[in-house]
C-alpha cells in the first residue's frame, strides 16, 4: 500500500491517499488478520469513532486465542493504539488514509488500520500514516501559510531556484520529517524536489520548519530571505 499525502480545497484540508496496490484482506488466511478485520469492520458498523473502543473489541472477539496468533493480535492492538491516540478512526472516502481538517481533528481511516499484508507492515503503515498527520497538526499546516510576494499564480516560494505551490513544499516537508515508505512516487519526488532545493539554496530542514511556523514562507523565499534563515557559509 502506498501513501499520498496532499492538500484538499486550497490547502485546507490533510489527507493521506492510499492506491489500490495492497492485498484484500477478503484473500488473508493468517488467523490475526481475519480477527482483527472482523472486529474493525464491527466496530465501523456500529459508529466507533477511536481506538480504544476497537481495541476492547479486538480483545473480546480474540479472548479465547492463544500462542503465536495471541501475541500477534497483542502487538497490533500495542501500535494501533499509539497511532490512534488523540485522534478519530472513521470509514474515509476511498483511497484516504488519513487527514487533519480546519478544526485540527487529527482521523485515521479504518482501512489504513486493517492487516492486508502482516501485522508488521500494517503497523508502520498506521505508525507512518498516524506520524504524519500528526506532524500537519502539531505544526498548524491547516491554519494558512502566507506565500512569498511577487509570485505568479500557483506559486507559494521559489527556494533554490525551483517554484513550489504549497501543497508540494509542505508536502515534501512532511515527508521528509516522517518517512517514505508507504507514500506513492508523486510524493517521493516532492520530497526529493524539496531536498535538492533547500541544498542548493543553503536552507536548513530548522529554518524551513521556523518559517512554515510563523506562517510566512516569504522568510525563505530566494528573493526574500532574511539572513538568519540561510545557513552560515
Amino acid at each position: 500500500m502506498s501513501c499520498d499525502i496532499h492538500a484538499l480545497d486550497g490547502g485546507g484540508q490533510y489527507a493521506c491517499m492510499t492506491n489500490s496496490e495492497s492485498t484484500p484482506s477478503a484473500t488473508i488466511e493468517d488467523e490475526a488478520a481475519f480477527l482483527i478485520n472482523n472486529s474493525i469492520e464491527e466496530q465501523m458498523d456500529r459508529g466507533v469513532t477511536n481506538g480504544d473502543q476497537i481495541a476492547r473489541a479486538i480483545h473480546e472477539n480474540t479472548e479465547h486465542i492463544e500462542g503465536e496468533t495471541r501475541a500477534q493480535i497483542n502487538m497490533y492492538v500495542e501500535g494501533m493504539l499509539d497511532a490512534t491516540q488523540e485522534g478519530d478512526v472513521q470509514d474515509l472516502d476511498e483511497g484516504i488514509g488519513g487527514q487533519v481538517d480546519t478544526n485540527q481533528k487529527k482521523t485515521i481511516a479504518a482501512e489504513t488500520l486493517k492487516v492486508h499484508k502482516n501485522v508488521e507492515e500494517t503497523l508502520a503503515r498506521t505508525k507512518e500514516t498516524g506520524d504524519h498527520e500528526q506532524y500537519h497538526l502539531d505544526n498548524g499546516h491547516t491554519e494558512g501559510i502566507a506565500h512569498a510576494e511577487g509570485k505568479e499564480e500557483g506559486v507559494a516560494v521559489t527556494v533554490g531556484g525551483q517554484d513550489f505551490d504549497e501543497t508540494a513544499f509542505i508536502e515534501g516537508l512532511t515527508v521528509e520529517k516522517t518517512g517514505d515508505k508507504f507514500v506513492s512516487d508523486t510524493y517521493r519526488t516532492y520530497r526529493q524536489d524539496f531536498r535538492t532545493a533547500i541544498n542548493r539554496a543553503g536552507v536548513s530542514i530548522e529554518a524551513v520548519e521556523k518559517a512554515v511556523k510563523q506562517k510566512d514562507l516569504g522568510l525563505i523565499d530566494d528573493n526574500s530571505r532574511k539572513p538568519e534563515f540561510a545557513l552560515a557559509a
